[in-house]
């Protein structure tokens, strides 16, 4: 399963219905990236008629005064279309980061708080799949040791290992 054609179709997005209590507290800059979103659609979508205008009634009527008129109106529309389409980008990657971090601290404050015996009785290979010695993670699953942003972040790696020992192990 190494290509996209190969991996199965999801069967369903009501999974993701378990993120809606950690986007709750960002419902106000949700509400502004779907604002901003519906803003630089309606920007894209006037991109042509704004150089339609400019063709047909700009150049066609040779007067300068008028070609500039309508090249003014064809570069507000993609201006427009730019500021909305960074701010949207600029909020959803904002509440990405927001929400996984959320998700973050309550995976790690539930680990923490089991019982010493979830360690015992749980094998290593059921909380974090081992197949022919190497990770089997499913299709939304990954282990992460490399960020790409800039910004240097605070983080906090929490590792437990646990297991039998086997032969020549020395346990």
């Amino acid at each position: 399963m190494n290509t996209l054609a190969d991996r199965p179709r999801a069967k369903s997005l009501s999974p993701l219905r378990a993120l809606l209590p950690f986007l709750r507290p960002y419902r106000g800059v949700l509400a502004a990236a779907m604002a901003a979103l519906i803003f630089a659609s309606a920007a894209m979508l006037a991109l042509p008629v704004a150089l339609r205008q400019l063709i047909d009634h700009g150049i066609a009527a040779k007067n300068p005064g008028t070609i500039n008129l309508y090249f003014i109106g064809f570069l507000a529309a993609a201006v427009v279309y730019g500021g909305f389409a960074a701010l949207r980008f600029y909020l959803v990657t904002w509440l990405g980061e927001r929400v996984v971090a959320d998700v973050r601290t309550a995976v790690y404050r539930r680990v923490v708080r089991m019982d010493p015996t979830f360690y015992e009785v749980t094998r290593t290979g059921e909380v974090v799949p081992v197949s022919g010695g190497r990770l089997a993670l499913g299709t939304w699953q990954a282990i992460y040791l490399w960020e790409h942003r800039t910004a240097p972040h605070t983080r906090r790696i929490v590792v437990t290992v646990t297991g039998h020992g086997g032969p020549g192990t020395g346990a």
